[in-house]
């Protein structure tokens, strides 16, 4: 049981999809993460909920349950600004029943929020977004994902913070090389929604970013790589890549990955194993089984990681894409 885990992990580890994610200045903007350690709670208790009329993007969103009135979630870890510098922030919010969900760009120095702070209390998810002069005195920021109401109920998700003039953003952390980047876009705002600083979503189409390049700083650094981006961006930025299956870690886990191309990349990790040794006096008929699929196998696999379009595919076509740039 346990080689036959690997070999569907070691095939699971081979194969990308294409994947999109926020760029932004905050960690775990798109909420992603399967924890929330990028997120503190006051006044509220957080989790992720992958229930989809919760979810705006891909398989989760922030859950903000409030224990007392204005309760919210903060960015766990500020971030630095300058004084006077033109900053942009939008999240996309949903709130339930009675509940006001509202979007704050915190001065950590002068413990005050930076005004205005938008709101929204519709039941479809909205953007709140503003474009923000950072005051004097103020040196960090961090973000507040609050909910008005003591029962308040809010749901968050794509949060993003950007500055007027910074070119160069981290990669998200998933991106591991920056060759398996394949696009760089905006998604603009849609038209004015019912309440002040809200917009429609699902109004706009992607738009290509004019200008830019994947820079590889440091492979050993904390933040390894980054994007440089012309001009700079003030609308909420994506990034488009491929990205690896995760990996089986319990006995109940699934995968959307072709089942096809799975169990043959699992079989030419087994039939690897056999040819090295690894594998100790191994079945008769689990040998024959293995041999008598092979060449089905190979061919299969091969045609997993040279797919296109949202199915797996393999590095070097991401390569290529970055070098004709």
């Amino acid at each position: 049981f346990k080689l036959l885990t690997e070999a569907l992990n070691w095939a699971l580890s081979q194969m990308r999809y294409l994947a999109i994610g926020p760029l932004s200045l905050l960690a775990d903007p798109d909420m992603e993460d399967d924890d929330t350690d990028s997120w503190t709670g006051s006044n509220a208790s957080l989790s992720k909920i992958t229930t989809a009329a919760r979810v705006w993007g891909g398989l989760r969103a922030l859950f903000v349950d409030n224990s007392g009135a204005n309760g919210y979630a903060k960015s766990a870890a500020a971030v630095p600004v300058d004084e006077g510098e033109l900053m942009f922030l939008s999240a996309l919010a949903q709130a339930l029943g009675t509940s006001t969900a509202k979007l704050i760009l915190y001065d950590v120095d002068n413990a005050a929020a930076i005004s205005p702070s938008p709101t929204a209390d519709e039941k479809r998810y909205m953007e709140l977004r503003y474009e923000y002069t950072i005051p004097s005195g103020c040196e960090e920021v961090e973000v507040r994902l609050q909910g008005v109401e003591a029962d308040a109920d809010t749901y968050w998700d794509g949060v993003i913070l950007l500055g007027a003039n910074r070119k160069r953003l981290p990669l998200p952390t998933w991106i591991e090389v920056p060759e398996d980047i394949v696009a760089v876009g905006s998604f603009p705002s849609g038209s004015g929604g019912p309440d002040a600083y809200t917009y429609k979503l699902e109004e706009t189409d992607w738009r290509e970013w004019p200008y830019w390049k994947p820079e590889r700083r440091d492979p050993r650094a904390a933040t390894p790589f980054h994007i440089h981006l012309d001009p700079a961006p003030m609308e909420r930025l994506y990034v488009i890549a491929w990205r690896r299956f995760p990996i089986l870690t319990g006995d109940a886990d699934t995968t959307v990955a072709d089942e096809t191309a799975v169990l043959a990349g699992a079989r030419v990790y087994l039939r690897k194993q056999l040819a090295e040794g690894a594998v100790l006096n191994p079945d008769p008929v689990i040998l024959a089984g293995l041999l008598a699929t092979q060449a089905e196998d190979e061919k299969a696999w091969n045609k997993a990681m040279d797919r296109t379009g949202g199915a797996p595919v393999s590095r070097m076509r991401g390569l290529r894409k970055y070098k004709a740039r």
